[in-house]
């Protein structure tokens, strides 16, 4: 039950009464009763001792609290022992003095935004050592109550001391007081803002008033980047074109805290000339907001331009003549390395037009010796042909092709003469291209690969090239008899 403790009003009351139930006496204290002088001799090792929050409301004396608070409020301990602490102050003061609100250390994140509203905070050092005690970066709406306390008791005056002072803490100022300020105070400040958990609103807000305020520096293009880094999450396009050329090369860091929307409308040249020899770095952050922002609003062929192994948004219209084959999906958590992803679809498409040439190289032998037998039988059984050559014309005549449009495109002249006719070089040629395209569409594409990545140019030649070594071997057989 006391594992997780919450400050918010409704449950602070819930374990306030939690508490007020317990109510221990120094009598239940079942470990060394905490004094002063231990206190300052153990103060190292009390957080990992007292782990109980029953052993520690009995254990710690109200007085004991009181004198030592500095030094309890530094001490790492559980969310549930600060808030046994909290309410024994309650107990002891009710509303906190403002002299004891800068020795709260880690304290100070158990008290609400309302109780926290209750508090006198005059003085720049009390806000300064409330903001410097603990960690708030998960409690930016209690710093805005701080810092609206602090700025009603003091004319709501927001100076250059209190904005260096606010810079770790700047988001939690709320859009009203940014707008507030002056040019003069963002000169003064000594401390680089820190933007990383402002709303894009707010890093607007900021960079804008940054720009007004340094306005006069823009003769120095160096001094003038380094003014507006902290607030450059929040810079138009306009801007960001500006820094692409006569200013420092931007680091990826600063790349992707900037405003995905204004990144998207960047050129090719333009995220070159912008990120210069750190470009590469993109491939490791494929899945970052503004490196996405980016390639999916750009073709392939612009992503490539800048050797980026990135996936675009939009894939370029393939060429006349070209089928385009859909990739496998794109893994999400890495840069999209073709060569890893699709290693299994390389390997079967260089594979592929080697086995296809085999294939054809063993059919022409084949279709070789079938000729010669043919012919053989043809003579054999021809009447008219005993004893006389047979023409190329009369032997394609007597062989069955596969496909009967073949036959009709290896179309021979009549012998002249009784001469015999050669086959004529470009009918070949031609009826061995018709041919192959016609054996390929017919024992390829009828039974299609899962993901066919490769070229048709490439399984094209692989094809010709077969049938190219079966026309020699068929061919051959008749010329030697024709």
């Amino acid at each position: 039950m006391l594992g997780d403790i919450c400050t918010e009003p409704n449950e602070d009351k819930k374990y306030t009464r939690y508490f007020n139930a317990l109510s221990f006496s120094q009598a239940d204290c079942t470990r060394t009763l905490l004094t002063t002088e231990v206190v300052v001799k153990q103060r190292d090792l009390l957080a990992s001792k007292y782990t109980s929050s029953s052993d520690l409301d009995a254990c710690l004396p109200d007085d004991v609290l009181r004198n030592n608070l500095e030094t309890l409020g530094k001490m790492e301990f559980q969310a549930p022992l600060l808030h046994v602490l909290k309410l024994k102050l309650d107990k002891i003061f009710g509303t906190l003095p403002e002299d004891y609100l800068p020795l709260l250390g880690n304290i100070a994140r158990m008290y609400t935004t309302t109780e926290i509203a209750n508090w006198n905070i005059t003085t720049a050092e009390t806000l300064s050592a409330l903001l410097t005690g603990t960690s708030w970066q998960q409690d930016l709406p209690k710093v805005t109550s701080l810092v609206t306390r602090h700025l009603e008791a003091n004319g709501n005056q927001l100076d250059g001391t209190m904005l260096t002072m606010l810079a770790p803490h700047i988001c939690a100022l709320e859009d009203t007081r940014i707008k507030a300020i002056s040019s003069e105070a963002i000169r003064e400040t000594s401390r680089p803002m820190n933007t990383s958990l402002c709303s894009q609103r707010q890093k607007n807000l900021l960079y804008s008033q940054l720009r007004a305020a340094y306005e006069e520096n823009q003769s120095s293009p160096d001094a003038y980047y380094q003014l507006l880094k902290a607030a450059i999450g929040g810079a138009p396009t306009k801007d960001l074109i500006k820094f692409a050329s006569g200013y420092p090369v931007m680091d990826v860091s600063t790349f992707i805290a900037l405003n995905p929307d204004e990144v998207q409308k960047l050129s090719a040249q333009n995220l070159k000339d912008l990120l210069g020899a750190n470009l590469p770095e993109l491939n490791n952050l494929a899945d970052d907001p503004v490196v996405k922002a980016w390639t999916q609003a750009r073709k392939q062929s612009e992503v490539n331009s800048l050797g980026l192994l990135l996936v675009a948004g939009f894939q370029d219209k393939p060429p006349n003549g070209f089928i385009d084959f859909p990739s496998a999906p794109h893994i999400p958590g890495r840069a999209t390395t073709y060569a890893k992803d699709h290693m299994f679809q390389l390997f079967y498409c260089m594979l592929f037009p080697l086995v296809l040439t085999a294939f054809f190289d063993f059919e022409g032998k084949l279709s070789s010796r079938a000729g010669v037998g043919q012919e053989h039988q043809l003579n054999k059984n021809a009447p008219n042909n005993r004893g006389k050559p047979l023409s190329r014309c009369h032997f394609l005549q007597g062989v069955k092709h596969p496909k009967p449009a073949t036959a009709s495109l290896l179309a021979c002249p009549a012998p002249l003469s009784g001469r015999r006719t050669p086959p004529h070089p470009h009918s070949v040629q031609t009826a061995g291209r018709q041919h192959a395209h016609y054996l390929f569409f017919e024992k390829v594409t009828q039974t299609p690969t899962h993901a066919q990545i490769y070229s048709f140019w490439a399984i094209e030649a692989s094809v010709r090239h077969g049938f190219r070594q079966r026309e020699n071997a068929f061919y051959g057989s008749v010329a030697s008899r024709c």
